[in-house]
């Protein structure tokens, strides 16, 4: 969607847009452009019928909005869209803090990624120690035992 200070004199608020080549292969069929007169479009959260709807309703009004539509819910990305345009409305306070807990956020994740991927680390660890034992009591030989576990020959004989 894009937004314009075009005016026309046509009564509706949009005029859609669609690309048509003159080839036999139509290669952008589900392309078109929405042309938007905002002022003409008058539309309440309840009288809103498609996405285009949400979209162009979320444009004129999310400054001015206190709550996030309902509407927006069920709408890719519109949630979204209306998250960030609060952020604009925030003292510069406001936005440090929301900052400094995004940060958090992002570490708090790092760290529980990282403890995860160490405790598949030892988990595996653990499964060639026990597969190496079972190995070892079963005749096999050392370097077989190496092979099939990754485990060195020092870590086998002390097993």
């Amino acid at each position: 969607m894009g937004v314009t200070r075009i005016r026309t004199t046509l009564q509706r608020w949009n005029d859609i847009f669609v690309l048509f080549s003159n080839q036999a292969i139509q290669e952008l069929n589900d392309l078109e452009f929405n042309f938007v007169e905002l002022p003409k479009f008058n539309k309440n959260e309840e009288q809103l019928e498609g996405v285009i709807d949400k979209w162009v309703y979320f444009v004129k009004n999310a400054g001015s909005l206190s709550m996030i539509p309902k509407s927006a819910e069920l709408t890719p990305g519109l949630n979204e869209a209306y998250n960030q345009a609060s952020l604009f409305s925030w003292s510069k306070e406001e936005l440090d803090v929301y900052e400094y807990r995004r940060m958090e956020e992002t570490s708090d994740r790092y760290k529980m990624q990282e403890e995860y991927e160490k405790g598949i680390e030892k988990g595996i660890e653990k499964r060639n120690i026990e597969v190496a034992r079972n190995l070892k009591l079963a005749g096999v030989a050392t370097d077989v035992i190496m092979q099939v576990t990754g485990l060195s020959r020092e870590e086998i004989e002390n097993v």
